[in-house]
C-alpha cells in the first residue's frame, strides 16, 4: 500500500478556506507549492478556479489578480466577447455572443497570468482567453 500511495499520492486532500474566495481543495503539490482548486461565480456562471499557494494561503499575487478580474468582470466581458468574435470571423462562422456559443468553465492563474477557458457547446473545443492586467492579450484553441 505504501508503494501505491507514494506512486499515486495520498487520497487525503488538504482543504483551505479563503475569506473572499471561499473553499479550496488541494489539486496537486510539488514540495511546498500547492495547486488549489475551488469554485467561484464569474460571468453569471459557477466555474472552477485553480491557483497556487502553500498550505496556509493562496499565492497573494495570484489572489490579487483574481480579485481584480472579478471586480472588473463587467469591463472585461466585452473584450472577451470581441476576442471570441474574432476567432469566429477568422473561421467564417456566424457569431452571436459568447453565451450563445460557449460555457465558461474555468479560470486558471499561473505566474500572475490569467487564463479563462470557454468550452464551445457544439464542438467541445476549449477557447482559452489570456488576460494580463484585465486586458485580453491572447487566445488559444484546444481540441
Amino acid at each position: 500500500m505504501g508503494f501505491l500511495t507514494g506512486l499515486f499520492g495520498s487520497s487525503k486532500k488538504r482543504l483551505l478556506h479563503d475569506k473572499d474566495l471561499g473553499d479550496f481543495t488541494e489539486l496537486t503539490h510539488n514540495g511546498a507549492v500547492i495547486t488549489w482548486n475551488g469554485k467561484i461565480k464569474f460571468l453569471n456562471e459557477t466555474i472552477s478556479v485553480s491557483m497556487t499557494g502553500n498550505s496556509d494561503q493562496l499565492n497573494p499575487a495570484e489572489r490579487a489578480a483574481l480579485l481584480d478580474t472579478l471586480k472588473n468582470e463587467a469591463t472585461i466581458e466585452p473584450h472577451i466577447n470581441e476576442a471570441l468574435l474574432q476567432q469566429y470571423e477568422e473561421a467564417h462562422k456566424k457569431y452571436v455572443n459568447w453565451q450563445t456559443h460557449f460555457d465558461c468553465i474555468t479560470i486558471s492563474i499561473k505566474n500572475n497570468e490569467i487564463s479563462i477557458t470557454f468550452e464551445e457547446k457544439d464542438s467541445l473545443y476549449h477557447f482559452n482567453i489570456f488576460l494580463l492586467n484585465s486586458k485580453v492579450v491572447g487566445v488559444s484553441i484546444d481540441s
